[in-house]
């Protein structure tokens, strides 16, 4: 008994030992020397398949751990990215990569067939996107496409590519759209606009607004 009362105390002495070795952290600068040439990165994620994707004003960035690969916009080519300027990137749950830009509406980047799908205002259909500058993406249980511009909320229906349109006359606080953020239930969009933050219930596409304002006097 006594010698497995000696082999317990070093085996905990051993272990306190071995976790208390400072753990070693090392930064990597990635810049042009290393394949990015990305100056003002905005957003940055990680897909399933494990690529680090960087958003900014040079186009969009896939990293695979040791090279990157630049998409960006070609002109008269419409499967390239419809704008080299964004904002906000997802990964919708098939895999594809999405893209709000600011200034040239939305793109989807399919990894299967290596193309770009874009989606921008047009004047003369409703039912396209309200606008092209876009801060805020995400996707819901039902696999719709919430955008955040800056004039209003849409909801892009992949199934059909049309836009349905969310403005001031349907309880938006501001047509200026921040951020989105999908609650963990699913059931509620945080939609962070230029007068504050409001809710959206999805199931019956009704805002709350939020009270932000700070008490007088503060």
């Amino acid at each position: 008994m006594k010698l497995c009362y000696i082999f317990i105390l070093f085996f905990i002495l051993s272990n306190s030992q071995l976790y208390s070795q400072p753990e070693t952290i090392e930064f990597r600068h990635m810049d042009k020397a290393s394949g990015l040439d990305q100056p003002f990165p905005f957003h940055m994620i990680q897909d399933q398949n494990g690529f680090i994707w960087i958003a900014g004003q040079n186009g969009l960035w896939r990293y695979s751990g040791s090279q990157f690969k630049h998409f960006y916009h070609i002109a008269n080519d419409s499967n390239s990215l419809s704008y080299d300027f964004i904002w906000r990137i997802l990964e919708d749950r098939k895999g594809n990569i999405w893209s709000g830009t600011y200034g040239g509406g939305l793109s989807k980047y399919d990894p299967r067939k290596n193309l770009f799908t874009n989606y921008s205002y047009n004047e003369n259909d409703p039912e396209s996107i309200s606008n092209d500058k876009i801060r805020g993406l995400e996707e819901d249980k039902d696999g719709n496409i919430w955008v955040g511009t800056n004039k209003g909320l849409n909801k892009l229906n992949i199934s059909t590519g049309k836009f349905e349109r969310f403005s001031l006359d349907d309880g938006l606080s501001s047509m200026v759209i921040r951020d989105l953020k999908l609650s963990e239930d699913e059931k509620m969009l945080f939609v962070c606009t230029a007068e504050g933050l409001n809710i959206l219930e999805l199931e019956t596409n009704t805002f709350k607004v939020i009270d932000t304002s700070l008490p007088k006097g503060y």
